[in-house]
This record gives C-alpha cells, structure tokens and sequence, in this order.
C-alpha cells in the first residue's frame, strides 16, 4: 500500500509540471462545446428554417400555398420569403436557406381542374433536420389538396363547366341553393371525420419543470464524453514512457509488483479525469442551468467511464510494436469514436444509420446513460446495472492489461 501511494504521488508531481497538457485535454472540448453553442444560438434559441418560393403562377391556389407556411405555430419554425427563380436557385446554391419552393405556373388551373402538376422542393444539401420539416410539412399540404380535390371535386368542376360554357355565366339563386345543399350533406356525412366528438378530457398533470430540451443542451453530454477521450486516450500514453524512462526494466528486476504499479497508473488517471469533469461538468450546469444535485453521479460515471477508456486505450498499446506507433493508433480511433459516439453532434442531428452504430461504440453507451440521467428519463435500476456494467468491464480490462503489461514489458 505504501509503494501504491507514492507511485500515485510521483504521476501527479510529474504531471503538475507539464499544466499545458492539462490545459489541452480541457481546452479542446470547451472550444468545441463553446464554439457549436454559439452556432446554435445559446442555450434558449429555436432553430429556424429558412424556405424561399418562387411562385410563378401568381394565383390564388399559390397564393394559399404560401400563407400555409405562415400558419399557427409553422410559423415559428419555418421563414418564408418570395423571391425570383433565379434569386433562389442562387441562394440555395450558395448554401443559403433550408430549400426552395418552386410553384410552377398554371398551378391554379390544375388544381382545379384536377390536372397533373408539381410542386418542386429543391433542398440544402449541407442541413439534415430544417429541410426535412419543410418537406413534412408541404406533404401534408398536398395530402390536404387530394382529399379537397376527391371530396368537393364535383361541384368545384360543375361551377368551372358553366363558365366555360358561358364567360359571363351568373349563378342564379337555385343554383348557389343546390350547390349548398350538395356540400351540406357532404360535410354531414363526413362530420364524424372531420370533427372531433363532443367529449371533453379533463387531465391533472403534476407541476413539474420539465426542461426543454435545444440544440445546445443535447450537445453538452457529449462535450463531456469528448474530454474524456482526449484525457483517457493521452494518460494511455503513460507505461510506453516508463518503459523508454527505464522504470519498468528497474521494476521488474525489483520485489514491487507491476500490477501495483499499472494500479497507481489508474488512480492517478482518475484522479485527473474526476478534475475535468468536474470543471467541464460545472461550466456546462451552471450554462444550462441544470440542478447541481446531479453533479455527483455524472461525476462518479464520468471517472469510471474515465478510467476503463484509459485502460482500453492502454491495452491497445501495449500491442504495438513502438511508443510511436501506439500513439499514432489511438489517436486515429479517438475521432471516429467521437464523430459515431455523438460528441461532435447529438444524436438527433445524425442519419439514423450512424446512430445505430454510434450508440453501440464504448463512448456511445455511456453517453446514452448520461444523457438519460441529465434529461431525467432514467431510473436507479438502470443507473445501478450501467455503473456495474462499467466496474465490471474495467476489471476485466485490468486483468488483461496488467497480464501483456507483465509480458510484454518484464522483457524490456
């Protein structure tokens, strides 16, 4: 226990004289978390998507189509603008804007006439989510004007035959009398579709103060994940630098154990690990305004998750032929992890593919169990099995670091 102490004594002393090291493992993640909040708009911003339409029918069918965007709470979400062909076909070219909408002209006629048209949406291929509200929401415009159409359809073409037949066709009262009538028991026989029963659901909901949850605040678990890759991947460096130092040839030949001494390597990892979470972790709660009283656990999943990340990292390396080498590896698999794992954007913002797989890498896991904790939609049970999870796999990756450790470098 005395050799463990000082072995854990001489790591800290030694890495308190290199501060710009720590300086990196903390800086990059702050620079990245702070740059894409900024991006983003800070921690209350609405992301916006940006929609140009170039109507060339300039009718009143078009017309419609585009007050639809401007409705209730669409609104909110998408900024129309009407602007030439040529003006939006620039914009979107140029990567400005969510997508252009293109009203062809003649549309009006063909609605009516229910004639073959179509919409064109020409969308920015560099955004994933806005342009996909855009294309939802005028899917659901256009399923709307196809059951008008199979609906009303009838009496909307016998008003039209009539004006073709006669330019200066007035309707008579017994006409405007019977087109009523027509769509009356159209509407009464579809009033059990159309509108809603006439019951009245009275819920009681506990106060609660449900978070909201923006663009900024899903980025946060990750920027804490992406600390800890870069801390854990660099500590993994610490037995090649032993071995060049000549520590483990000297400890070999001596009664100290190397177990003991990959064990000190360890805590003195996580010691390390537990101060930038904690800086990281308490920059990102008080940004976001998330309870403090959830410090402690992120903190005790942060080290764990920590420490078996520097034990993965080390094992990986102590299988490459030179110091060179191993580093070269480890930092060639930190960026994937961190770009599958979601640390460079939330999981929300990727393909559904890469979040099949991101969720599944070592950084993956633990991150959906933070942001579950963080976001309250985990339980004690399954914060007890991913903390067992964590403890078992990093004693098994400690047996099997400490085994090549003694093999690889006893020879040394």
């Amino acid at each position: 226990m005395n050799f463990l102490w000082h072995a854990i004594k001489k790591d800290l002393l030694r890495r308190s004289r290199e501060p710009w090291v720590f300086l990196i493992w903390l800086g990059i993640p702050l620079l990245v978390g702070g740059s894409m909040t900024l991006l983003t708009g800070g921690s209350d911003s609405t992301p916006t998507a940006e929609l140009w339409i170039a109507d060339q029918d300039q009718s009143f069918v078009s017309g419609l189509v585009s007050s639809f965007f401007d409705q209730g709470q669409l609104s909110e979400l998408i900024k129309t603008e009407s602007v030439s062909l040529e003006e939006g076909q620039k914009r979107i070219d140029e990567g400005d804007g969510s997508a252009l909408l293109i009203i062809p002209q003649d549309f009006g006629n063909a609605f009516f006439y229910q004639e073959k048209s179509e919409l064109l949406l020409v969308t920015n291929p560099s955004q994933q989510i806005l342009p996909g509200i855009i294309e939802e929401s005028l899917s659901i415009l256009v399923d709307g004007a196809f059951y008008i159409q199979q609906v009303f359809g009838d009496e909307v073409q016998t008003v039209l035959s009539a004006i073709e037949d006669d330019p200066t066709f007035v309707p008579q009262n017994t006409d405007v009398a019977e087109l009523s009538v027509k769509i009356n028991e159209k509407i009464q026989r579809l009033s059990g579709i159309l509108f809603p029963p006439l019951i009245v659901l009275e819920t009681t909901v506990e106060a609660s103060e449900e978070r909201e949850l923006n663009f900024a605040l899903l980025f946060f678990p990750g920027v804490l994940l992406m600390a800890l890759l870069f801390t854990s991947q660099g500590l993994s460096d610490d037995l090649w630098r032993e071995r060049e130092l000549g520590t483990l040839r000297r400890m070999a030949s001596s009664p100290q154990s190397l177990t003991t001494f990959l064990a000190a390597k360890i805590l003195q990892a996580g010691i390390f690990i537990f101060l930038i979470s904690l800086l990281i972790a308490f920059l990102g709660f008080s940004y976001h305004q998330l309870p403090f009283g959830k410090i402690p656990v992120v903190l005790l999943m942060m080290t764990l998750a920590g420490m078996v990340f520097m034990l993965m990292f080390s094992l990986l390396s102590l299988f490459c032929p030179t110091r060179r080498v191993a580093t070269l590896i480890n930092s060639i698999l930190v960026f994937p992890l961190m770009m599958l794992g979601g640390s460079f954007f939330p999981f929300e913002a990727m393909p559904s593919w890469m979040v099949l797989v991101g969720q599944w890498t070592p950084n993956g896991l633990v991150l959906r169990q933070l942001r579950e904790y963080l976001f309250d939609q985990s339980t004690m049970a399954s914060l007890s099995v991913a903390f067992a999870v964590l403890i078992g796999i990093g004693l098994l990756l400690f047996v099997l670091s400490s085994y090549r450790n003694r093999q690889v470098f006893s020879r040394s």
